[in-house]
């Protein structure tokens, strides 16, 4: 179907604006007179240039998303129609991305799609959410997954902004580093290279090293800082590439001191969404499909795949984990345990629990084990500098004072 992007005059005469998919021309006038509105003007934006549009254009945060969910599920329990929570949330809106979200939501509601595919078509809402409004709309249970929802995204953005936090100290750390580094060679190395002319002893090798290298950084510089600055967007890039972001995803979980903390957001994610579906009355084996297309580590969700199909064919949830040695032994022990009991809901959501404080924890020991180690790191480099190029001028005012 076409996307459209319009504007009409509704019923108070104002002038508002509006995208959706439709079937053709007559479709959109249907769907905007059926909202007692008059079509001003459209576009119809071809398929190419519409995939482009919905990937390009701001989305609400992750934080408007979990708002919206709890908001819509307390409306829809006190008993309200979706269609007046929606018009309430859309006045209270605090982004003109949300509020853009609510309006096609409204209309997508209005052309008769369900709540589930509405938020599909706006492009802006995680899987997560889809699924579970699709599961509350099979189960009637719509207020209870829409909350389920609402509090999943909020212990993701828990944990994913505990990950940044421990991550931005190293990462900011680094680019500094780098940039002094590049300052000296750039200003500091080409100076002392003309005073360290017109000595007359032979420099150490040290500074022998550090100048060539300054000589080579001062002919190459521009290439220098075109690549240090394009390797953000060519890993981004590559990740588009499955092979690619698989391998990275790959060293990634097994990158010492990190692979702590990534494993164990990957894995209370895992468990507290693969929580959430089973509670959800959700085939297993469907569940575990929804939530391994979620994951956020293609070589996790890519070692994930045999187990629905080891499951079909009779094997039980806690030996096909164990085969997959992507979990620790009591995760597999607990999970076989809450098989053999019957309260599998209950172990999954302890192990999330387990997972989400261990993350918190380790962010805080991350974080006072990491700044030590830049010290260090940074006291090396500079110590280089320091040796290579204040040295032979020690040298120099040493032969001077003897003679």
């Amino acid at each position: 179907m076409p996307l459209y992007i319009y504007s009409t005059v509704s019923r108070s005469g104002a002038l508002e604006r509006g995208r959706g998919r439709f079937d053709d021309y007559e479709a959109l006038v249907r769907d905007i007179e059926s909202r007692g509105e008059l079509l001003y003007n459209f576009v119809a934006v071809p398929d190419f240039l519409a995939g482009v549009l919905t990937r390009v254009r701001s989305k609400p945060r992750p934080a408007e998303v979990a708002e919206f969910c709890n908001t819509l599920a307390m409306y829809i329990g006190g008993g309200v129609d979706i269609q007046s929570a929606l018009e309430d949330m859309l006045a209270a809106k605090r982004s003109r991305a949300m509020g853009r979200c609510l309006r096609e939501i409204k209309q997508y509601l209005y052309s008769g799609y369900p709540l589930s595919a509405a938020l599909k078509q706006t492009g802006a809402f995680p899987d997560i959410v889809i699924n579970m409004v699709a599961i509350g709309e099979d189960s009637g249970n719509l207020d209870r997954t829409l909350a389920d929802a609402g509090q999943h995204l909020e212990r993701v953005i828990a944990i994913r902004g505990a990950v940044m936090r421990a991550s931005l100290y190293p990462m900011v750390s680094f680019v500094v580093m780098i940039g002094v580094v590049i300052f000296w060679l750039a200003f500091i190395v080409p100076q002392l290279e003309q005073v360290f002319a017109s000595f007359q002893f032979e420099l150490p090798v040290l500074t022998q090293r550090v100048l060539a290298f300054g000589d080579w950084f001062a002919e190459y510089w521009l290439w220098v800082v075109v690549g240090l600055a394009a390797i953000p967007f060519v890993i981004k890039s590559s990740r588009q590439i499955k092979f690619i972001a698989r391998l990275l995803d790959a060293i990634y979980w097994r990158l010492p001191i990190m692979k702590r903390l990534i494993r164990g957001a990957e894995w209370a994610f895992y468990f507290q969404y693969l929580g959430l579906t089973y509670r959800s009355g959700v085939v297993i084996t469907q569940g575990l499909e929804v939530v391994r297309r979620s994951a956020g580590n293609e070589f996790f969700r890519h070692r994930l795949a045999p187990i629905e199909e080891e499951l079909r064919a009779g094997m039980s949830l806690h030996q096909s984990l164990g085969r997959t040695q992507l979990f620790e032994p009591l995760s597999v022990r607990m999970i076989g345990l809450g098989e053999q009991t019957g309260n599998l809901e209950e172990q999954l959501g302890k192990l999330a629990d387990i997972y989400y404080r261990r993350v918190q924890n380790l962010v805080e020991v991350f974080s006072k084990l990491i700044e030590p180690v830049i010290i260090v790191v940074i006291g090396i480099i500079f110590g280089i500098f320091v040796l290579a190029l204040l040295g032979p001028i020690y040298q120099f005012v040493q032969e001077a004072v003897a003679m």
